[in-house]
């Protein structure tokens, strides 16, 4: 089965170039509970799996023109 994983460091670092380095304001921009993004965050892993936070992303990506293609990945 092929699912969509995120990069956690690429993440980290979408969100230090775009968002000032807050990590609510990127929640808030792509449409998602700080909460919910936080806890991702936060985790102690290198890819992130959620569906609901890779279909947000790449729909702010596809809007800004952003490559989302560094960030996510097929696996």
């Amino acid at each position: 089965m092929i699912t969509l994983k995120i990069r956690k460091e690429e993440l980290l670092r979408l969100i230090q170039e775009k968002f000032r380095d807050n990590q609510a304001f990127f929640a808030d921009e792509i449409g998602i509970s700080r909460e919910y993004v936080n806890r991702l965050i936060n985790r102690d892993i290198d890819m992130i799996e959620s569906s609901k936070l890779c279909n947000k992303l790449i729909t702010y990506c596809v809007r800004k023109k952003i490559d989302y293609k560094d960030v996510i990945i097929l696996q």
